[in-house]
């Protein structure tokens, strides 16, 4: 375990190559291209949760969630913005109001999350210029591209939702739960708003608390809303807590089958279960 000393060194040092990263798309890994900001949080989530006045862990600063941001090149960002943080904001309304999700939104829920995961894992190793997130994809083909093949039915989206906030709190909690991982690259799981969800491979739904919905991802994806979460968590406090002891677990597991390195399995390599997640050019 490192000691503070050592983060606050780490901390800097990430800061710095933050900075100097702006020559280089995090999302496409394209240089010389005309550069933007992309909000780590989506100003419409914060806005959600209500935690705009709020201070976020980032890089060593406690800082505003809106003030938290990444070097993306405007295509990228765009992209980012049109195919995925405007759905989803849609998909937050209709959770929010009883009007259930479909499994097209299921399946959009899930890259996501995998947004989220890919940015900071590149924000983790963001001093290591040299590091790919993945042998397969960008982290914008991974996240908009072609990435589930004809794997589709094999993944899972969880939800559960949470009856109130806790008694005192006008903020929600935004944040993940699943951390950043080694080598697997699929489950991926955290608290945002009132809502707790994971994404995880089929196999591993056995391990999903009762107070999830579990959807399994169909062969061809449909349009109609047929999945209606129950809010089942009595407070958010409760959804955080049984979200990050689920999450142990769920990480250890898809850790433990990333290691297996059969690399005639093309769906274990599709899954990004490969012993060497890093590329090194």
């Amino acid at each position: 375990m490192t000691n503070r000393h050592e983060r606050r060194a780490n901390n800097k040092k990430n800061r710095s190559s933050l900075g100097k990263a702006k020559l280089r798309c995090l999302a496409c890994n394209s240089v010389s291209r005309s550069m933007n900001k992309e909000h780590y949080w989506p100003e419409w989530l914060i806005e959600y949760a209500n935690i705009g006045n709020s201070k976020v862990y980032w890089l060593g600063k406690n800082i505003k969630p809106g003030a938290a941001t990444i070097p993306l090149c405007i295509e990228c960002n765009s992209a980012f913005g049109t195919q995925l943080e405007g759905p989803m904001k849609s998909i937050f309304d209709d959770l929010d109001s009883g009007k259930g999700l479909s499994d097209k939104e299921a399946e959009l829920t899930i890259r996501w999350l995998w947004k989220f995961e890919g940015i900071s894992w590149s924000i983790n190793h963001i001093s290591h210029p040299t590091l790919r997130y993945s042998e397969k994809w960008t982290l914008i083909d991974r996240v908009l591209g072609k990435s589930f093949g004809d794997y589709r039915d094999d993944f899972c989206l969880a939800v559960g939702v949470a009856k109130k906030n806790d008694e005192g709190f006008s903020e929600w909690p935004v944040g993940l739960d699943s951390g950043i991982a080694i080598q697997n690259s699929v489950f991926v799981s955290g608290v945002f708003y009132k809502f707790a969800i994971m994404s995880l491979d089929a196999q591993f739904k056995h391990l999903v608390p009762k107070e999830f919905q579990l959807i399994q991802l169909k062969k061809t994806p449909t349009m109609e809303k047929e999945y209606f979460p129950d809010a089942q968590f009595d407070t958010i406090r409760n959804a955080v807590k049984i979200t990050q002891a689920a999450s142990i677990k769920l990480c250890l597991s898809h850790e433990l089958i990333s290691s297996i390195s059969d690399t005639s399995n093309q769906r274990t390599k599709l899954l990004g279960f490969e012993p060497k997640r890093i590329e090194l050019p």
